[in-house]
């Protein structure tokens, strides 16, 4: 199986990092010595882990922030000790929440070690597919050198995937006054350098620990456990073997038409705390009904204002893929209208029969709809008021950085809520425009390119042998 190195900056993208490689060790029967208790699963270690002498397996990950404080806190955790300490990065003084110091100023001063010890964890895979990176949108060292480290990323490997896992900061309750600006400057470098990404809402994950998993004190541990579980499903087709599970590359393939158009939605089968959980019967008919549920979703968008134009379904567990694909092919008929017509072979599934540790038959959907632009207009709605009046832009300019960026970093994203409402009113029935192939070889060099889903189901993931 191919490689995938991970990074993880700032304060948040390390949170969620560890306790994604907590659950990742867990699965794969990682020690914390960094032994393997079950050696029938080294067959799949090598996409996430890199054997070294002794039988033992080291994270292929890069863990980078600007301040020591969050590394601290993670070396004294139960995992803490399986993390290369040459690839721990962290000597500089902050971002101050601030993209600008994070991109500009004291992210300069870091990026070229950082960009060192990514090349040295490439540099002993033998056939690597891509990165995996994980940082909130709302701080200065996960927006502003998450922004720089991707930059960088696309710019050396550009023949790499990269995917980023990144947290939309809450909108309802704000903790920095500045985060409008780092998301949408850090916004603009999704759109541009990144193959797919995956969004997840902090407003969203406070919805689901007080409704479906009804806790009373959420904490941040708490909402790190779901956002953990959500990488944990949506990389379980990378990490564990079988016939057709789709890897990085072949997952963007069909689930991004558009190169620009590449921000997954995406939804967990079942939700429902420990108490309840031994009165779930959870079949594939089931589980795909709580998949297309916009409670189940973590990232703060209304399915049914949108239309669906790819989706993928990743089935754990004792799962029939017969049973799998009747659902998913019943409800799509059911709800057509959700669908758009023009792709007509636009649900992809698989499955992985390695189960999630706290429930014998669990599913994730990765969807690429139309209703995401209504979080990029929320980030719109609280940046524009900002900008009109300049408030705190001297943060920014005595960073390095011009006023023009924030203008042009709000005019891509428009055009990015453009597209996406371009393509949730195209029809068949629209005349195919020459034009289209003339902007398309311009922009690809010469060659024409066609986007064809007709192809995605022509086999589909059996179960994976354990």
């Amino acid at each position: 199986m191919r490689e995938i190195v991970n990074i993880h900056v700032g304060q948040c993208g390390n949170q969620i990092g560890y306790d994604f490689w907590e659950g990742v060790c867990q699965e794969h029967s990682i020690q914390p010595d960094l032994t393997c208790a079950d050696y029938e699963l080294a067959e799949h270690h090598n996409t996430y882990f890199e054997e070294i002498d002794n039988g033992k397996f080291v994270p292929r990950a890069v863990l980078v922030d600007l301040e020591p404080g969050v590394h601290n806190r993670i070396a004294k955790q139960t995992y803490g000790s399986i993390f290369n300490p040459d690839m721990i990065y962290n000597d500089q003084p902050g971002s101050g929440n601030n993209f600008a110091m994070g991109f500009y100023s004291t992210g300069s001063e870091i990026i070229e070690e950082v960009m060192e010890g990514i090349r040295k964890q490439a540099e002993k895979c033998d056939c690597m597919e891509g990165f995996q990176l994980t940082h909130s949108l709302g701080g200065g060292t996960g927006s502003g050198l998450g922004s720089l480290v991707m930059q960088n990323l696309k710019g050396e490997f550009s023949d790499k995937m990269l995917t980023a896992y990144s947290v939309v900061p809450s909108i309802k309750n704000p903790e920095v006054v500045i985060q409008p600006y780092n998301s949408m400057l850090s916004m603009n470098y999704l759109i541009e350098e990144c193959d797919s990404n995956v969004l997840i809402s902090n407003d969203s994950l406070n919805n689901i620990s007080q409704f479906s998993l009804k806790q009373k004190d959420v904490s941040i541990s708490f909402i790190n456990k779901i956002v953990k579980r959500a990488m944990l499903e949506t990389t379980s087709s990378l990490r564990f073997g079988g016939f057709n599970n789709a890897g990085m590359r072949k997952l963007n393939t069909n689930l991004c038409p558009f190169p620009r158009l590449h921000f997954l939605t995406t939804t967990l089968a079942p939700l429902s705390n420990m108490q309840d959980k031994i009165y779930d019967v959870m079949g594939a008919r089931e589980l795909v009904r709580e998949l297309f549920s916009s409670n189940n979703a973590i990232c703060d968008v209304e399915l049914t204002r949108g239309k669906l134009l790819t989706a993928a379904a990743i089935f754990r567990g004792d799962i029939e893929s017969s049973a799998a694909e009747s659902s998913l092919a019943k409800l799509k008929q059911k709800n057509s209208g959700e669908f758009v017509e023009w792709i007509p072979d636009s649900l992809l599934s698989s499955i992985c029969s390695v189960p999630n540790a706290d429930y014998s038959c669990s599913a994730v959907l990765l969807s690429n709809t139309t209703s995401i632009q209504s979080l990029f207009k929320t980030i719109d709605d609280t940046f524009t008021p900002l900008l009109k009046r300049k408030a705190y832009m001297h943060h920014y300019i005595r960073e390095g950085m011009e006023w023009s960026e924030m203008s042009e970093a709000q005019m891509n994203m428009l055009d990015l809520i453009n597209e996406y409402q371009q393509y949730e009113a195209a029809t068949c029935d629209e005349e195919y425009e020459e034009d289209d192939d003339e902007e398309m070889e311009e922009e690809f060099g010469g060659f024409k390119t066609t986007h064809s889903h007709s192809d995605l189901h022509s086999t589909h993931a059996s179960s994976c042998k354990e």
